[in-house]
Parts: structure tokens; sequence; C-alpha cells
């Protein structure tokens, strides 16, 4: 049976899981943990060093060292397990006492208020990390995977068959959504424990105590930002997904968070596809939703290739990152995926920061300016594992765009990096040959960056995590 309860238990279950990924600051674990750390690393280091000697030069005292750290580190080891224990226990004690409750802060970017918690506060951080896998859990909550999406569409939209084509948009989504409807979605979850749907009233409860009711009525939304929310949507959307997809002229349907892709081998009983769309408008309006009007920026039903539409096609959209080009000659649908005017505007931006960053650190810290560099374009043009992801994930150029087959889009971010140029100080290295042998150093690396190569070829690169959080800081 699934343990719900916000136990010492489960909260160690979410620290190895987010440590794991390396979402642990260590600098605010306990001192004595932080200790207990410390001494473990530095037996390690010793035993690393007596391992690098060569077998025949390792002395008795060698020999006898080793063993003895190894056991001083399982004693460490258990000691460590003891203060984790003992954390994890007073976080039960705080999160199960009844005076317990998010503190919930709001903050402004592009237009929209974003929420959070105070994870400085342990106990709201891993109480809510609880409550998200409860309900994940509990719900059957599964979260959209972007690149099967795509790659669905990729299948589809090379085709003979006769289909049409809507990709739109649910217009404030997370803002939009019902509060009472969705407390009854979970109240009658006989499965859901008293505590986690108390704590979700909480968090709802905080939301209308500071979000902007002048934006977002009284009694909607839920607040965007916070870990709980795309669960929560995805609870309230289970049941409209589910009628859509059942609908027998729909060929393909997918929803990631508020945009909507479908693929209708038909029209049903609609006369035509702004008839039915305007269909699809109204069934989002009895669920207090609202489609983005036809004829707006994220909204397209031009975009068909029927029975009806005779002639040539040349029609272009964005959805989920990419940019899909669809031509149609005579009765056949061929579609190019290339990147996203977004995406390619992120890119260069992060290709800029490089180059900022460089600008700013070469005048004190040469050496380490060229790395960050050099460290910094690589992981923009090639790809990295995440160490710590237990299933070894790879991210980057090509695993983000790996549906990418548009060539104009490899050449584009290319002449965008070759044009940067290195403002290097006229007195580096004070001047002279050793700033002229830095200058080139630096300048024939960057010309070894290609794009196109580095994702036909999915190039790797090994960066550790704290490493990579560094870069991310000023990437």
């Amino acid at each position: 049976m699934f343990d719900q309860s916000f136990s010492a238990k489960n909260i160690e279950v979410v620290f190895n899981t987010e440590n794991r990924k390396g979402n642990i600051d260590y600098s605010r674990m306990p001192q004595a943990y932080i200790d207990l750390v410390a001494d473990i690393r530095a037996l390690r280091a010793e035993m690393a060093d007596i391992n690098r000697k060569k077998k025949g030069e390792r002395e008795d005292q060698d020999k006898a060292a080793y063993e003895l750290n190894k056991k001083l580190i399982d004693q460490l080891q258990k000691e460590k397990q003891e203060v984790l224990q003992s954390a994890f226990e007073t976080l039960e004690q705080q999160i199960n006492n009844h005076r317990f409750s998010f503190t919930v802060n709001v903050s402004e970017y592009g237009g929209k208020q974003y929420f959070s918690i105070n994870t400085e506060i342990w106990a709201q951080f891993y109480a809510m990390k609880i409550l998200q896998r409860n309900l994940v859990h509990l719900f059957n909550v599964e979260m959209v995977n972007r690149h099967s999406v795509m790659t669905n569409l990729k299948l589809l939209l090379n085709t003979q068959t006769p289909l049409y084509i809507i990709r739109t948009d649910i217009s404030g989504f997370f803002e939009s959504i019902p509060q009472e409807r969705l407390l009854r979605l979970i109240d009658r979850n006989s499965l859901l424990g008293t505590k986690s749907k108390g704590m979700v009233k909480k968090v709802l409860k905080e939301y209308e105590k500071i979000k902007d009711t002048g934006r977002v009525p009284a009694g909607l939304g839920v607040p965007r930002g916070i870990a709980i929310s795309s669960p929560l949507s995805e609870i309230y959307m289970d049941r409209l997904d589910k009628v859509i997809r059942d609908r027998r002229e729909v060929v393909f349907y997918a929803r990631y968070v508020d945009d909507i892709f479908i693929i209708l081998s038909s029209l049903g009983d609609a006369q035509n596809l702004k008839d039915y769309y305007q269909g699809l408008t109204d069934l989002f309006s009895r669920y207090g939703l609202t489609l983005q009007p036809d004829g707006s920026a994220k909204c397209k039903l031009t975009y068909k290739f029927s029975k009806d539409s005779g002639g040539t096609l040349n029609e272009d959209f964005t959805y989920l990152g990419y940019h899909l080009y669809l031509e149609k000659k005579k009765n056949e649908l061929r579609t190019t995926f290339g990147l996203s005017d977004h995406r390619k505007q992120t890119l260069k931006e992060r290709i800029d920061h490089c180059f900022d960053h460089f600008a700013d650190l070469v005048k004190v810290k040469p050496t380490q300016a060229r790395h960050d560099l050099m460290d910094g374009l690589n992981i923009i043009s090639g790809n990295i594992r995440l160490s710590k992801a237990k299933s070894g994930v790879k991210v980057g150029f090509f695993y983000n765009n790996n549906l990418l087959d548009k060539e104009d889009d490899f050449t584009e971010i290319q002449d965008y990096l070759n044009a940067k140029v290195l403002v290097i100080p006229a007195n580096l290295l004070g001047g002279g040959t050793d700033k002229t042998k830095y200058e080139n150093h630096l300048t024939s690396c960057l010309q070894k960056i290609n794009f196109k190569d580095r994702w036909e070829k999915r190039k790797m690169f090994d960066i550790g995590v704290e490493r990579l959080k560094s870069i991310e800081r000023w990437l």
C-alpha cells in the first residue's frame, strides 16, 4: 500500500531523490552532518593517495592505514545516518504539528504573477515534495512527455492520409481553474489522506491572500510556479482530455500544460473547421476555460490537409519549441522540423552571455575566463550526462532538439557564433607574445565548435554537477 504519510521515512525518500539530482544545499545541513561529511572525504582522499602508489611501493603502514580508514568510514557513515535520522524526525514533528502552514511568496515576471514557497524552511520544502508525490501517485497523474508528443507528430504530419489540424492554447490556464470544482475532485478521492487534502486547501488559501484579484478573481486559479500546481491542473483537466480523445474523429490529441494540438480525420457534425473549433471553445467554456480565438497568434486552424483543400500548401507554425513547416504537393503532406524563433533567440542570448562573461573575467583571471567561455559554449552546442541522475539522463543541443531537420537553422546559429568578437585587453599578460599566443589558442578552440557536426555526432562533454551549477549562474 502506498505510504502517503509525512513521516521521517518519506522525508528520507525525498532527501535521497533530491540528493541524486544535486538539489540539496549541504551548507544548510546540520553542522554535525557537515563535519562528518568532511571527515569522510578526508579519509577517502588518504585512501586515494595510497591507491595511487604502485603495489610494490606500498609499505605495511600504508596497508594498515587503508584498512583503518575503511573501518573509520563505516563508523562515520553510521553516525551520519543517525544525524540524518534525527533531523528527519524533527522535520516530521514540525510538518505534522497542527499549526504547520506554507509561506507563499509572489513575484512578477512577464506581466504574470509567479508564486513560490519558502524553501529555506526545510519543513515546507519536504512537505511540498511529499504532497506533490502523493497527488501524482494517488490520482495517477502522467505528465506529458514533450519528446513523445513531437515524435508522434513527425510521423503523423508526413502522410498521404487526409487530415485537419488544430493548434491552439488555453488563455491564462493556471489562473482560470475554478478552485471549488478542483477541490471537489480532490475531496472525492477516497485514497488521498486528510492531511494531504488539508495541505492543498492551505496552499490555495495562502494563494488567495496574496494574489492580485484585479487580474485573477477570487476563487479562481492555482498558484503558477508552486510544485503542486501542475499536478492539480492535470487532475482538473483529466476528464476534459478524455472527452476529446474519445471522439471518433480525433486521430491525435496532445495537451502540454496549456498548448494543444489536435489532428482530425473528419469534422464530425460540423460544417467546416471553424465551426468545429467553436464547438471545442464551447466545451472548454463549460469547464471555466477559454481557448484562444480563431485568428490569434496562438490559434491556427488554417493548417489543414484534406480532400477539399486542393492545390499546394505551404504553412508553418510553432509547437513545443519546434517550428513546423508544412508543405503539400498533390496528395502528399511533408513536414520539416526547425527551431522555434524563441529557441533560436535563447541560444543566441546564451552565446552572448558566454562572451560577456569572458569580457568581464579576462581582465583579472584570463585562464579561468578561457575555461568558462569554452565550457559554456560546449554546454550550448553539445550534450552532457546528468551524472547524479539515476538513469543517466542526457541533455543538450541534440537531446533537446533531436527531431531537427531544417539545415538553415544550424547555419543561422553557427553564423551567429562565428560573428562574435573576443574582447581582450591590449595589456593582457603583459601584451606582446604571451597575449598573442593566448588569443590565437582561444580563437583556434572557437573555430572547432560546429553546431551541426556536434548535433549529428551527439557530442558529449563531461561537466560535473557543481561546475554546471556554477556556469548556469551566468549562462
